[in-house]
């Protein structure tokens, strides 16, 4: 089983890489558009087209990234305590989140230098707001998220250890309640609600994953076998989401004209389909993924690349519009570089300080 998680994870980072890479897609087909084509930008005028939807059918069908994490963040915890509190304690989460801390202020303070840099300083006090809410850059929301999972998980895989399907059920409801807050805001309009109403970096937006991974690693025989048993069924569930997850949040954009309905992974759509795909990826355990080594390794250093592949992104999509322009306009060519850069790059650059003199730094740069 730890070897199929650390495969899923080694899936995550791919997926998280290419889910930011295709919003670079989405920059240089309307805002860089100047730079291949004899228009001035911003230019819509490739909306609607067959490079415009690969961009979304490929941003959407990665929304699994984070909901795979914290699945199987959740079932390590679960591993850490054995299924109860023997070795899940105080003194084992202060290492784990120290583990997190020090990669993630020191990643933190490598964004805002290099925000200040292109765009100008923030206000003092924006400081340490955006780093409580994992907001350096917009994708570090998921380690506030993940070291609130963390903070109760003690209490967490106790209680699933004593009624697993009812902290289950619990955790459903309150995920599920967010998300049907959010659908109320946007069909009443309600000003004094921000989109959502509930800030992504706030724990209860996924705690139904974090607990399903505590719960299943926690029955993994009894509710593998039920896996096993409808794994001819899920994969045509999970296209079915697939579509759902392409076509909605674009659906709910137009009709409402909040463009922050993209990309994201709340929606009941992308939720589905995320609780779907790992669903179907346990059930067909046996199967060996193509390049499952390479998973593997990537797996283990999920969160280093995590960290690292937003600025690796930037720096090659600029890069590419300054040094070859041309090729901003063949998103099957730009895609791939990107995704590339984003997993190669900071895979290499951990492997290879773990293998320099320098090696006891990586657990403070990339944990």
């Amino acid at each position: 089983m730890n070897r199929k998680l650390f495969l899923l994870n080694g899936l995550a980072i791919q997926a998280v890489v290419a889910n930011h890479a295709s919003g670079w897609g989405i920059t240089a087909m309307f805002w860089w558009a100047h730079r291949y084509l004899p228009v001035e930008s911003p230019n819509f005028d490739q909306l609607g087209s067959a490079s415009y939807w690969l961009l979304v059918l490929l941003k959407q069908l990665t929304v699994f990234s984070v909901p795979a994490f914290l699945f199987v963040s959740g079932a390590f915890m679960t591993y850490a305590g054995r299924g109860t509190t023997s070795t899940l304690n105080w003194r084992t989460l202060r290492a784990r989140l120290l583990g997190l801390l020090y990669p993630y202020l020191i990643w933190s303070l490598v964004y805002f230098v290099w925000v200040g840099f292109r765009d100008g300083p923030y206000l003092w006090w924006e400081y340490p707001l955006k780093l409580l809410t994992g907001q350096a850059v917009g994708a570090f929301f998921y380690v506030p998220v993940l070291i609130q999972l963390l903070a109760i998980s003690v209490w967490l895989v106790r209680w699933a250890s004593r009624r697993p399907y009812l902290v289950l059920t619990i955790s459903a409801v309150i995920q599920f309640g967010l998300l049907a807050l959010r659908y109320y805001q946007l069909e009443a309009k309600l000003p004094w609600l921000s989109y959502g109403g509930v800030p992504d970096w706030l724990c209860l937006n996924w705690i139904f994953f974090f607990t399903a991974g505590v719960v299943v690693s926690q029955k993994q025989p009894r509710i593998g076998q039920a896996f096993k048993r409808y794994r001819w069924v899920l994969p045509g569930l999970l296209l079915l989401a697939a579509v759902a997850a392409v076509l909605e949040p674009e659906w709910r954009a137009r009709l409402s004209g909040m463009e922050s309905w993209k990309g994201t992974a709340l929606t009941l759509s992308t939720t589905l389909y995320s609780v779907l795909f790992i669903l179907t990826y346990l059930a067909f355990e046996h199967i060996e993924l193509p390049f499952s080594k390479t998973l593997y390794m990537m797996g283990g250093k999920s969160y280093g690349i995590y960290l690292s592949h937003i600025l690796v992104l930037e720096l090659t999509a600029r890069a590419i519009y300054h040094l070859a322009p041309f090729i901003l306009a063949h998103q099957i060519i730009f895609q791939p570089l990107l995704i590339l850069s984003g997993v190669a790059i900071p895979y290499l650059l951990i492997s290879g300080l773990m293998k320099s003199p320098l090696r006891a730094t990586s657990r403070y740069l990339f944990g």
